[in-house]
């Protein structure tokens, strides 16, 4: 009976000595926490894998569903059995860093467009394994649907906000994002889906 005892003794601790090696510390209720590490990622270069991966980034439009991509103040939208180029605002999603609201006046409203929402890091989730923890922005921009932070739903919707009497265009930027992941991983395999 006394070699079982040791046997059972002598397997726990090895397994435990295994499970160690993957992980960093317990936290203040005993739980286990994996090693992760944080990956700071240029703006561009995250738009660019994120597109790559099947992630959209487009300016919201007044009605319909999104049929196609934005083109310099012009979108697409299905409604029935058509699609309609529709002039809702002029904004666009530029080299994805770039959301531009133009100098634009809406025909359709009789009014100066004044903001636009985009979208960005929409359709889709990060990687299993991976989270999100910041997403920052410059310029001139509100956040209308936050991202989840410490989750894979990196999906975001943004208010760009033209400052009234101004004659320039506003904007908002993609400057960088903060990811979790494997210490081992690559900050482009959180898109990877």
């Amino acid at each position: 009976m006394n070699k079982n005892i040791f046997k059972v003794i002598y397997f726990l601790a090895a397994t435990s000595l295994l499970f160690s090696a993957q992980v960093s510390a317990f936290d203040k209720k005993g739980n286990v926490t994996v090693r992760n590490k944080e990956f700071k990622v240029n703006g561009i270069m995250a738009w660019s894998e994120a597109k790559k991966n099947g992630f959209r980034f487009y300016p919201q439009g007044a009605t319909g569903s999104l049929d196609g991509q934005d083109t310099r103040s012009f979108n697409y939208f299905k409604r029935g059995n058509k699609v309609i180029g529709y002039k809702p605002n002029g904004s666009q999603v530029l080299g994805g860093v770039n959301l531009l609201v133009h100098n634009s006046y809406n025909a359709k409203y009789g009014k100066q467009e004044l903001f636009a929402n985009f979208h960005i890091f929409a359709k889709r989730k990060l990687k299993r394994g991976w989270r999100i923890k910041e997403i920052k922005l410059n310029g001139s921009y509100r956040w209308l649907k936050k991202y989840k932070a410490n989750t894979n739903e990196i999906s975001t919707v943004v208010k760009v906000v033209k400052p009234k009497g101004s004659n320039t265009a506003a904007k908002a930027m993609i400057k960088e994002i903060v990811l979790i992941g494997p210490v081992n991983g690559r900050w482009q395999d959180a898109f990877d889906i």
